[in-house]
């Protein structure tokens, strides 16, 4: 009996091996055409006044050609319902707007951003202001590449940047960060930074050990700056997002990976953030 089934699924075998058209098909699918919409990026999270928001056209999947700037769009932030402040167009660089006055921003109150242009909907986004974080102690130890960083967790949901410059930079630039905790990941934002959520340790202080090195510390320069950001949750998850898909890429067996975004209408992130900073000597 056995044998005979076996020479059943070897018959069966054969008659399909020998229509060529069994295994090699061909099947049309009707995509529907994709329709432009906003893509806009504000991620403001503490660094100076720089407001940026560049606004970009969307492209479908499968198109050919890629997204184009957006120029002569309309731009508005909003605190609690009330208009505060319009942007205008980098005149080198299309589809690049700042504030046309100096922003100021309050934790606790809610922004929305606003986004218009010619055969565009309008797409808006809205973030409520983090509060400051509270950077309690840190240690840098340039022989060892260790930064000891002690931080204060206050109440509700919390997500942090962590990053390290030499003294007088404006940003972090050079050199890297690496967890030992287990508590925070790199950024894919940023691998000059860390990121981590107080899913652990809410309402407590917690203290963070982490492998550093910093370009310029040590070469005449004698102190770092060590930044805190307090983000809002839709940052965290672009960051998380952004991770995902570089360690995606090239990989055929990877989950596809769709980007957080927070604008109705459109695409992209507003995000917000509120930073401490302080310096520390190069031990």
């Amino acid at each position: 009996m056995k044998y005979l089934k076996v020479i059943g699924l070897f018959s069966l075998l054969v008659f399909f091996s020998s229509c060529e058209d069994f295994f090699d098909q061909t099947t049309t699918i009707k995509i529907p055409p994709h329709t432009p919409q906003l893509g806009v990026t504000a991620l403001w999270i503490g660094e100076g006044n720089n407001k940026l928001v560049t606004v970009f056209s969307s492209v479908g999947a499968l198109d050919d050609e890629s997204s184009s700037a957006v120029s002569g769009a309309n731009i508005v932030l909003s605190e609690n319902g009330q208009e505060i402040a319009t942007f205008v167009e980098d005149t080198m660089k299309a589809g690049f707007y700042h504030p046309a006055s100096a922003i100021d921003l309050t934790a606790g109150q809610t922004y929305e951003l606003k986004v218009s242009a010619d055969n565009f909907e309008t797409t808006t986004a809205e973030q409520i202001m983090p509060t400051k974080p509270i950077l309690k102690d840190a240690e840098y130890r340039q022989a060892k590449n260790k930064l000891h960083v002690t931080i204060s967790d206050d109440s509700g949901r919390d997500f942090y940047v962590l990053g390290i410059s030499p003294n007088g930079t404006s940003n972090d630039v050079g050199g890297y960060l690496y967890s030992e905790t287990g508590i925070a990941e790199d950024s894919g934002l940023d691998y000059r930074r860390v990121i981590f959520g107080d899913d652990t340790f809410s309402e407590q202080d917690v203290a963070l050990t982490l492998e550093a090195s910093v370009n310029g510390a040590g070469s005449g320069t004698d102190s770092v700056r060590v930044y805190l950001y307090n983000v809002t949750e839709d940052y965290y998850r672009l960051d998380r997002g952004v991770n995902a898909a570089d360690n995606a890429d090239e990989n055929p067996f990877a989950e596809p990976v769709i980007l957080h975004r927070n604008f109705d209408k459109g695409f992209g992130v507003f995000a917000l953030g509120n930073k401490a900073s302080v310096v520390i000597p190069v031990e």
